[in-house]
């Protein structure tokens, strides 16, 4: 039986189908093969560029593997505090190999010159960078890292270029140059922002973050979030992003300005791409342990997102209870508070205290038995969300630094100075934080404090 022209067609058809569809496979098993994109939303765009060049050197002593691919998104400044690898300025986007270097000519992108958004300080420029390394580099599992660390007394807000020449250099500040910088704008970093931007003075809110990450991981959660800039560890941030993330890493403290240990943790996970996101996070924990040890005053946590919401109700029942018996439990509250050391005191910052030693201490002080049933339950709730923790000796004592932080000021006086203060009112409509919106703390502070 002869075949017919028609069925010859056909055949040849359904077999370059099939070919089509084999290198199809072939091809996106390939891609499949990478286990980790790790994303790198380096702002340099301020007085921390010449720590955004060594930390990029850092990334590049390994590099990407072809199990592991390393992604950064690097801004530098109008006004340079480095002349390293040239005076470029902008944002260029890398696909770091080891030995690469931050140079424009080893770049993917220039985004000035692709005609997208190059304000490190805006949500559009973070989502476009997030999309563009899903598309171009799709993995198993993701981590992001929102860079724009440095000691907040540096303060990268300092409108004077000397000045923040000379904080980016570790030189010796006078207090009245500290004095100088605080009167200009605090330091960028804990409940409410991060990743200010020198050139436009445009700064992420915590907020808008959230809003990105809701929208590129409203499938599948992101799998490590994690912050090398100041203050991050907080219940605040965390409860931000329980529907997108499931494991974050930051600090309670103020951080160095030499940042992550990321030689370390780069190398870490290009031998081991079979890790899963805990065993990622404990590393740039215990890396970070190494690096600093107990010189200063330096913590780094892990915390699962997935534990937040339930450490936020007990706090919201704690809150209540001490607001429906205040007059009682004040006397009781400010003897807790006293003994709590706040985070980025070498900034003159009093805002922010780590949860469990205030819990301790506050348990210690009052004698309402169902206040301590509370104080009980929010602990238990606390244990099992944070999963590594690591703080220097100076960093523990008064401080606690077991790895969570929360916002108290403990003042009428210190909440006014605080900047940001506006953002911890439930009137709030500026970039509003769904923990104050959300939970009882915000209503507790305001009785507290009268305000």
């Amino acid at each position: 039986m002869r075949t017919g022209h028609a069925e010859i067609n056909m055949q040849i058809l359904t077999k370059a189908s099939m070919i089509i569809f084999a290198l199809t496979l072939l091809v996106s098993s390939a891609w499949a093969d990478a286990d980790w994109t790790v994303m790198i939303y380096l702002n340099a765009k301020n007085n921390l560029e010449q720590d955004g060049i060594n930390n990029f050197q850092d990334m590049a002593a390994t590099g990407s593997s072809p199990n592991v691919n390393l992604v950064v998104e690097m801004g530098r400044p109008l006004d340079h505090i480095s002349q390293d690898f040239g005076p470029w300025s902008g944002v260029l986007r890398f696909l770091v190999k080891k030995g690469t270097h931050p140079t424009p000519g080893e770049a993917l992108m220039d985004l000035s010159k692709s005609g997208e958004n190059t304000d490190m300080g805006s949500p559009e420029t973070l989502s476009n960078f997030i999309g563009w390394s899903l598309k171009n580099y799709p993995a198993k599992h993701y981590m992001l890292v929102i860079w724009n660390h440095g000691q907040g007394w540096r303060f990268q807000l300092a409108t004077a270029l000397n000045v923040r020449t000379l904080a980016a250099k570790k030189d010796a500040i006078s207090p009245a140059m500290v004095d100088q910088m605080k009167s200009q704008v605090p330091p960028v970093g804990g409940y409410r922002s991060v990743s200010w931007d020198d050139d436009t003075k445009n700064i992420l809110y915590n907020s808008q973050i959230q809003t990105v990450l809701n929208q590129k991981f409203s499938s599948q959660k992101l799998d490590v979030l994690g912050f090398d800039a100041c203050l991050m560890a907080m219940i605040e941030t965390g409860y931000a992003f329980t529907n997108s993330v499931g494991l974050m890493v930051g600090s309670e403290e103020l951080e160095p300005g030499d940042g992550w240990a990321y030689k370390d943790v780069i190398s870490k996970i290009v031998s081991n791409p079979k890790w899963d996101a805990n065993a990622l996070g404990n590393a740039v924990v215990d890396g970070y342990r190494r690096q600093y040890q107990d010189r200063q005053l330096t913590t780094m946590s892990l915390l699962d997102l997935s534990k937040v919401d339930d450490l936020s109700k007990s706090v919201s029942s704690l809150a209540l209870k001490i607001t429906g018996n205040l007059n009682k439990e004040k006397s009781a509250l400010g003897i807790a508070r006293t003994k709590v050391q706040p985070y980025g005191k070498e900034a003159g910052l009093r805002y922010s205290i780590d949860l469990s030693n205030f819990l301790d201490e506050y348990a210690k002080a009052t004698s309402d038995a169902n206040v301590k049933v509370a104080i009980s339950a929010a602990k238990a709730k606390l244990t099992p969300a944070i999963l590594a923790n690591y703080a220097s000796k100076k960093s523990q004592g008064p401080f606690g630094s077991r790895g969570l932080a929360i916002y108290f000021p403990a003042t009428t006086q210190d909440f006014m100075a605080d900047y940001d203060h506006a953002g911890y009112l439930k009137d709030n409509t500026n970039y509003p934080v769904a923990f104050v919106q959300k939970e009882e703390w915000a209503d507790f502070l305001k009785a507290y404090l009268g305000l």
